[in-house]
């Protein structure tokens, strides 16, 4: 979880010049992760890409991996992490 969260403070420190000049890829942009990396690589990569304003959908290859994206999902939208524009807010 450290991991994922120092990679992605990164490219919040760096993001303005990196995106300068680009818009957000026209649908979502997948990602798949080793079994054995779920948070560091999986969780890292989704939430760079929904930093850059890109729609996101992953696949995890066991139902661990599962588990884990999902309450790293959770939490992450629980401390407001950027929506689609095209996502609908929860009521």
């Amino acid at each position: 979880m450290d991991q994922a969260i120092d990679g992605v403070r990164w490219y919040v420190d760096g993001i303005e010049p990196m995106a300068e000049g680009r818009a957000p890829l026209d649908g979502p942009v997948s990602n798949i992760a080793s079994w054995n990396y779920p948070m560091s690589v999986l969780v890292h990569a989704m939430l760079v890409q929904a930093l850059a304003g890109n729609a996101v959908i992953a696949k995890t290859p066991t139902d661990g991996g599962v588990a884990c994206l999902t309450l790293a999902c959770a939490l992450a939208a629980r401390e407001g992490i950027p929506r689609h524009p095209g996502q609908r807010q929860r009521a």
